[in-house]
């Protein structure tokens, strides 16, 4: 398994825009080329904006891990690819302390493992697979879609 160091630069509360605020993420990649390391990366920066919980929350994060995904003319293709036309994708598991400290408890989110997918064109944003997972990105208790333009980012995937 590799790893590949991703600094964002994310705001931790929401209006604040301090270049001193840095959440830093080191995220395991599996099956990742190394030349998809700066795509993953990017598209990791589009996650961490859409779902600013995740770096408000970063203390109760334990690890965070990466996948690439592209559909090949003869390979399956899921529902990524059904509901919003993804050919190439980026997936992320997040996973939540068992114990968690500053995450509010409403969100039961205590040792969950979160679900998230980063795609590009001709819908780019970031499918949000689990409905626990939805609070982090401001769309409450549900999975769902949230727009997000950069992530186009994703279509220089290449396998």
């Amino acid at each position: 398994m590799r790893l590949i160091a991703a600094t964002l630069a994310i705001a931790l509360l929401a209006g604040c825009s301090e270049p001193s605020n840095k959440v830093h993420f080191t995220i395991q990649t599996e099956g990742v080329a190394d030349s998809q390391n700066a795509v993953v990366s990017k598209a990791a920066e589009v996650l961490f904006d859409r779902c600013p919980g995740l770096a408000q929350y970063a203390q109760d994060i334990e690890w965070v891990k990466a996948t690439t995904s592209i559909v090949t003319p003869d390979g399956y293709a899921g529902y990524q690819t059904r509901d919003y036309g993804w050919t190439r994708w980026v997936g992320f598991e997040v996973k939540v302390a068992d114990d968690t400290r500053h995450i509010p408890g409403e969100w039961r989110a205590s040792g969950h493992h979160l679900f998230y997918n980063v795609g590009s064109s001709p819908k780019p944003g970031v499918d949000v697979g689990k409905a626990t997972a939805g609070w982090f990105c401001g769309i409450g208790h549900k999975s769902g879609f949230v727009p997000a333009q950069e992530a186009v980012v994703v279509d220089q995937l290449r396998a």
